[in-house]
């Protein structure tokens, strides 16, 4: 994971830092990167200012996600951000989803239990021209020893 962080800085021009207490005590990582400006958000004529909103209104969003709590989390944040979000736990199943519908963007995990998510953004992009976002939520855990 450290490796693919470093060369995702590298090819943003970005540094990434580790430094620790010493063993057993755990590690901090600090990525930095140069940031740009945001754009200021025009005002509406009431004085309060409103976020740009997206190229579609609404977006129609497919989320595959197979851990089930992850994906009633992340559709319940989409949704209650004005997406429209349609969950699919499974690539077979985010095909059926495509098929039937048309989708401003797909959200994949990338361990599903068929193929993986990789493999899924991919014949999307291809059948149905769609842009995604691969995400992965692994987690290595490690046994705690008492007195580490």
């Amino acid at each position: 994971g450290l490796a693919i962080s470093r060369a995702v800085m590298d090819m943003h021009g970005g540094t990434i830092t580790a430094t620790s207490a010493g063993a057993g005590k755990g590690a901090t990582f600090t990525v930095e990167m140069d940031t740009t400006a945001l754009a200021p958000t025009p005002a509406a004529t009431d004085g309060s200012s409103h976020a740009p909103r997206p190229a579609c209104d609404p977006c129609r969003i497919l989320l595959v996600e197979d851990h089930p709590d992850t994906a009633r989390v992340m559709g319940r944040l989409l949704g209650r951000s004005g997406y429209l979000v349609s969950v699919a736990h499974s690539v077979a199943s985010a095909l059926k989803f495509a098929a039937a519908g048309p989708f401003d963007l797909v959200i994949s995990d990338i361990g599903l239990p068929d193929a993986s998510g990789h493999d899924l953004m991919r014949q999307l992009k291809t059948i149905y021209g769609m842009k995604g976002i691969a995400l992965s939520g692994y987690v290595l855990y490690l046994p705690h020893e008492e007195g580490a």
